[in-house]
């Protein structure tokens, strides 16, 4: 599969981080990742991608496909989060 700049965008913004800062941590130029999510660099290198997915927590393979399969990009960035629910009992002490 190919890489898919509508999937990072996706995820991204579903992660609500800016490009900027998916640039600067994963050390590229914002131009250069700008390219990568409209396509009009259609297979940015490994270690770049490999950059992005490290940063945003999600495999490689999130990253691929033309944005249409049946895993949405939330399910995706989802996968290693965990829900935590706590109940609380609170006794005012009246009667």
């Amino acid at each position: 599969m190919k890489f898919s700049g509508k999937k990072l965008v996706d995820i991204r913004r579903k992660m609500n981080i800016s490009q900027f800062a998916l640039a600067q941590a994963a050390k590229l130029n914002q131009s250069l990742l700008s390219k990568y999510e409209r396509g009009l660099v259609k297979e940015p290198p490994a270690s770049a991608i490999q950059a992005i997915a490290e940063y945003l927590e999600i495999s490689t393979k999130a990253l691929m496909g033309d944005g249409t399969s049946e895993h949405s990009a939330e399910s995706q960035t989802n996968s290693n989060r965990v829900d935590v629910y706590v109940h609380v009992k609170i006794d005012w002490g009246i009667n």
